[in-house]
């Protein structure tokens, strides 16, 4: 988790898009709720632990990443490579 006295180096956009998360005990439907070139804010109804290996699904784009933090259903993951500016340009623009 970034610290709060440390600014974002990447900047984050609102979504709300549903989604798949693959981890270790299974698939499990999520909504993102932001999105920046370097990760995302989802929400997920199963427990998710820091540093646990993931895989977001979204229409027509997957993506690797590690669960950075986890406070309740609210869940913050890092991806493993950063999307594009064109991968981000064309989630965005769904």
């Amino acid at each position: 988790m970034t610290p709060p006295h440390q600014p974002r180096r990447q900047r984050r956009f609102k979504i709300f898009e549903p989604a798949l998360m693959q981890a270790a005990d299974g698939a499990h439907r999520i909504h993102l709720l932001d999105l920046s070139r370097s990760g995302a804010q989802l929400h997920s109804p199963a427990a998710c632990a820091p540093q646990a290996q993931v895989r977001i699904d979204c229409g027509g784009w997957s993506h690797s990443a590690e669960v950075a933090w986890a406070k309740g259903a609210r869940v913050g993951v890092r991806f493993l490579t950063a999307l594009s500016e064109r991968e981000l340009a064309g989630i965005l623009g769904s």
